[in-house]
């Protein structure tokens, strides 16, 4: 049976479908693995994420979950442009993000205080209170690089997936 449908409708749908195939890749990830990692005291939780992703030469991986707390976090709140630094301490109640060796990162997080007071942002920094235990998926069968993507729909360097070469 045929259907007649508006022709804006079937332009937008074959817009949505190639928009849809850009941002999914069908690569082979059977074969994720885990890094774990604790971290201790005074150290800088985005710095010591850093250094593992590097040192590991991740080129595409997730945080799984991480535990801990912060005598201090530095995050940008959303649709701001500067950075603040809130003092602790606090417990991390939620940390995610895709990282990359080559395409760097992009991290949130979700910190509450003693009172229950959570604020959460884009994370750029924090000084570890009494430990950080972290979990971090990794693709190798992925590549994560990221883009300029100009105003008005972006103005930031976002994701884009690649399939690893071998």
């Amino acid at each position: 049976r045929h259907l007649d449908m508006n022709p804006n409708l079937s332009f937008l749908l074959v817009v949505l479908v190639a928009f849809a195939y850009t941002l999914a890749y069908d690569c082979d990830t059977s074969s994720a693995k885990l890094v774990a990692a604790r971290f201790k005291p005074h150290e800088d939780l985005y710095q010591k994420i850093d250094d593992l992703v590097k040192t590991k030469h991740l080129h595409a991986a997730y945080i799984a979950t991480c535990v801990g707390s912060l005598t201090q976090a530095t995050i940008r709140f959303a649709n701001q442009s500067d950075l603040t630094t809130l003092q602790g301490p606090f417990e991390i109640t939620s940390l995610v993000g895709t990282l990359s060796d080559v395409g760097g990162h992009h991290i949130h997080i979700t910190v509450c205080d003693g009172a229950g007071k959570c604020q959460g942002g884009h994370f750029v920094g924090g000084l570890i209170y009494t430990t950080a235990e972290l979990v971090i998926g990794v693709a190798p069968d992925l590549a994560f690089v990221r883009e300029y993507v100009p105003p008005p729909d972006s103005g930031y360097e976002e994701l884009v997936v690649k399939c690893a070469t071998p």
